[in-house]
């Protein structure tokens, strides 16, 4: 399981929390991450299977959606307050939250 460090602050758009479309999308953290690698989980909605760019202040790793609702989780290597988020091109996806942090307890 996830021990969380960080998580994302509530989205702007509603039931959809972070609309990812078209651009790269800036989701707002509640603490500030050192420079470490982190295991991150995303909550998500995607329109159509793809491949969303995810990066915490540095190179971005590509992960893997399923069309329709889901939860994926992925290594990123970096630090600060903001996840930015880039969508694979014409397809729409909503991330409810997303979550930072380390390998926990089983």
């Amino acid at each position: 399981s996830l021990a969380a460090s960080s998580t994302s602050v509530p989205g702007f758009d509603g039931a959809c929390g972070y609309r990812v479309f078209g651009a790269p999308t800036r989701i707002e953290l509640d603490t500030t991450l050192f420079e470490w690698t982190w295991i991150g989980q995303l909550d998500y909605l995607a329109a159509e299977t793809g491949v969303l760019q995810v990066a915490l202040d540095g190179a971005s790793v590509p992960v893997l959606l399923d069309k329709g609702a889901g939860t994926v989780q992925f290594v990123v290597v970096g630090g600060g307050d903001t996840l930015v988020v880039t969508p694979p091109n014409g397809v729409g996806v909503c991330v409810a939250s997303a979550v930072l942090g380390q390998d926990g307890p089983t």
